[in-house]
């Protein structure tokens, strides 16, 4: 049977091919679509999951692997506003650059873009006193309809007068 593009069983291919292209591409100029999410997660699984959930609702999706991953993207949405992201939805618990780095380092430069945490290892949880007090938090496993109650809270929580990065 042929398959369309990467490997699916090799996250990292995902990665290389369809980072900034997957940005570009959905942000065609003229078209109104719903938010763009970024899925990060060390967890090829738990990515795909995410994104099947998020674009059976309407969402369109970016995946990263890692933070590092992450903060590119998130860096390209800023440069390039043919590259918007809406949302991001971070797993904490990750090699190099975690959840938590992420967070703040999005909360640095870009204030207005909502993030959702979600961990299901001891050390997400144990940890989940460093977030904010006002950070939307998702424990593993989780169902899909709380998952997409919770992005449809983070986009709500957004405040009107903030620019997102990029446009529609």
């Amino acid at each position: 049977m042929a398959t369309s593009g990467p490997d699916p069983t090799r996250p990292d291919a995902w990665q290389r091919v369809t980072l900034d292209q997957s940005l570009r591409a959905w942000n065609v100029p003229g078209e109104r679509r719903s938010a763009c999410v970024l899925v990060v997660d060390d967890d090829a699984g738990i990515r795909w999951l995410v994104r099947r959930i998020l674009v059976e609702a309407g969402y369109a999706v970016v995946m990263a692997c890692d933070g590092t991953a992450a903060l590119r993207a998130t860096d390209l949405a800023v440069t390039d506003s043919r590259c918007a992201i809406h949302l991001v939805v971070t797993d904490l618990d990750m090699p190099g650059t975690d959840g938590f780095e992420v967070g703040r380092r999005l909360a640095t430069c870009l204030p207005a873009l909502p993030v959702i945490y979600m961990s299901g290892t001891t050390y997400g949880l144990a940890h989940r006193a460093r977030l904010p007090a006002d950070a939307h938090f998702l424990q593993k496993p989780f169902l899909p309809q709380a998952l997409l109650c919770k992005v449809s809270l983070a986009l709500l929580d957004v405040p009107r007068s903030a620019s997102l990065p990029g446009t529609c």
